[in-house]
Parts: structure tokens; sequence; C-alpha cells
């Protein structure tokens, strides 16, 4: 019961995290940088209130830290970060105030977390009262090591608690040098934000291109089922009226490690307007790579699908991918004559002739960085 209780929490569309709050990350970055410049391997009492506050963790004054000054609390709890050797960075919350040494009543989760991984973290406690807002704390601190490789301990405790709200009594911070791969010491790969960019058609609509996010669960869905029939029939080898729920939060929630896609948005759109998605798989070596995509119906001949191919080639060939390749119906002729433009050997499947092998070989072309040029115009 608990298993399934678990999947159906993670097929969820959790709630979107880049608009709950704002943080100076110029700031906390400049704390960290002065600190291991003088050669230190913690931040002091008061820097690590600074942290604390560039992500916006509601604070109390430096003069009251005392227990008076959070009688009214009925509730001190306890965020801490901790380094494992095997998985990386893990985030517990329990109870605040206990002596070193006792655990009682707490839960482990690995960052990155959003509001629903987080009350999942909270759900394995026993610990009730301002679940909104213990859920939000835990979500700034997950973007605090996302955002600073460098923090190899934090610790918040106490953390008061009451029906009012929330507020830290202070945070102690360990730190040391970030390595060459920093994202790599996390268990799963955060959101890379740093793929993000606008880009021109070649009618001069500017769209904005980013990796999958799990919101966009129902934005996929809606895409799917205005797609024109036999456009899902190309896509997905099958005559489809509606994408399960399941299977469309399977498609978004992204091993940004393993996967990627890329959707093309509008940004003056209310409901952000899904114009295209395209997808790449790896294997378990990072060696072959299967890739696959859709462009709305309605607004072919924008030049997005060469675009986005161009984008998904040249995220591949960064992470050091040899070959990216994809299974194409015979009568796609459109996607056919892309491929061969783009350098992709073509060949029949010699157990079906309806389905043809496309395939570009990257071997030696690792470590090219993606294009930069935000206009296509062929």
């Amino acid at each position: 019961t608990r298993f399934r209780r678990n999947q159906d929490m993670l097929m969820q569309t959790p709630d979107s995290t880049p608009e709950l709050f704002a943080s100076d990350l110029g700031a906390a970055r400049a704390i960290v940088e002065t600190a291991l410049a003088e050669g230190r391997d913690a931040l002091s009492d008061e820097e690590g209130r600074a942290i604390l506050a560039a992500y916006r963790l509601p604070l109390a004054a430096p003069a009251s830290a005392s227990p008076a000054a959070g009688a009214h609390f009925a509730q001190p709890l306890r965020i801490a970060v901790g380094i494992d050797a095997a998985i990386g960075p893990v985030i517990v919350f329990g109870p605040g105030g206990l002596p070193k040494g006792i655990a009682i009543d707490r839960g482990v989760a690995l960052p990155p977390l959003n509001l629903t991984l987080a009350r999942m973290l909270m759900d394995g406690t026993r610990i009730g009262g301002v679940l909104a807002a213990l859920a939000l704390a835990l979500v700034k601190v997950s973007q605090i090591l996302t955002d600073l490789p460098e923090v190899v301990g934090l610790d918040i405790d106490p953390l008061l608690a009451d029906a009012h709200g929330i507020v830290a009594e202070g945070c102690r911070v360990r730190i040391a040098p970030a390595g060459a791969h920093p994202h790599r010491r996390l268990a799963i790969r955060p959101y890379p934000r740093e793929l993000e960019k606008l880009v021109t058609t070649r009618r001069g609509q500017t769209l904005l291109l980013r990796p999958m996010r799990p919101e966009d669960e129902p934005a996929l869905r809606t895409f799917v089922r205005n797609l024109d029939p036999n456009d899902i029939r190309l896509r997905f080898f099958s005559p489809i009226k509606e994408l399960d729920p399941r299977f469309a939060a399977r498609l978004t929630q992204i091993d940004y490690d393993r996967e990627m896609a890329f959707v093309a948005v509008d940004p003056a759109a209310p409901d952000g307007g899904l114009w295209g998605v395209m997808r790449v798989s790896a294997d378990a070596n990072a060696v072959s790579a299967e890739y696959a995509g859709a462009v709305r119906s309605d607004l072919k001949g924008h030049g997005l699908g060469r675009l986005m191919m161009e984008e998904i080639i040249a995220y591949a060939r960064s992470r050091g991918i040899e070959e990216i390749w994809g299974s194409v119906l015979a009568e796609n002729t459109p996607m056919l004559a892309l491929n061969r433009k783009l350098g992709f050997q073509i060949k029949t499947d010699p157990d079906d002739r309806s389905v043809v092998h496309v395939s570009l070989s990257l071997a030696g072309q690792a470590g090219t960085p993606p294009p930069t040029p935000p206009v296509q115009g062929s």
C-alpha cells in the first residue's frame, strides 16, 4: 500500500517552484566565495543568517535568539543537510532542539525538491502544523544546495513553527570548494535552467526554448489532443485520442542526467502555448540516444522542426553522445527530408519496410557547445 501511494504521489503534477519565491543568488554566492578565499570551511553565524535571508527564509532578530524568543511557537523543528559518500547531499527534516546523536521521527529526502516531494518528506513524520510554510522552507533549502555546490553541510536548528508561520533562529553552514562537475554530486540532476533561451522562427515569432518541466503535463496533454490525427499516428505509430495521465506524467518528469526534452513555448500566451516538443533519451552508457518529437499541426512552415532538431543534436553532442537515432514511418516524407538535410543516414528496416531507421554519428564531436545564435532562418 505504501509503495502504491508513493508511486501515485510521484505521478502527480508538482507545483511550479520558480514563481514561489525570489532569491538573491549573487549575494549568497559572494558570501561563500569570500569565506573560501579566506581558507575557511564554515560560515560565521552572521553569514549563515545572511544565506537564509538571501532565500527569503524568515529569521528571528539576532538579539532575541534565546528560548524566550520563540516561546509562542509550539514546535521546534530542524532542517539539516549532510553529504552521503554514495549518493551525495541529503535533506533531513524532523524535531529540533534535541541532543546530538538522537534521531526521533525524522524523514530524509534527496534534493532537488518541489512542493510535492517536500510534503512527502513531511508526511513521513508525525509533525503537523503550518505545512505550507514548512514545505516552502524545504524547497528553499533544496534550492540553496542546487545553487551553491560549495555547501556541504547546513543545519537550521531550531526552526520554530506555529499557526502564525515559521522563523529560524540561525543557520550553521559548512563549505568546501566545488568539483569540476558540481551538479554530479546530486543524486538527481536539477532542472538545467542554463539551457533556456529565446529563439526566433523563420516567420519572426519569438519563442522560449527550454527543458521540459513536470508542470508541463497539462500543456502536453492539450498539445497532443490538438494534433492532427495523422500527425499523431506519424509520431506515436498508432492512432490515439488522448495521452493517459500516467504516460503524460512520465513524459514530463525528466531524468535530466539520462534524457532531455526541449519544449518551444510562446512566452506571451497566458497558458504557455506549447508549440513543439523534441526529446532525446540516452542508453545506460550514454553512447547512443533515441530522438522523437512533434510540432503543432497548425504551425508547420515556421522552421520550428529543424530548429528543435538542431538544438537536440547540439545538446547530445555536448553531452558526449556518439550517435543519435530514430525510427520514422516511411510515409513521413517531411521528417525524412529533414533527416537528410541534417546529415542522417537513412536505412529501411529489413523486418518492416514501413519503418525507416535514421542515424547521425556524433563520434569525435563530444564537448562541442550547443549553438548560441537565437535566429534560425533555414
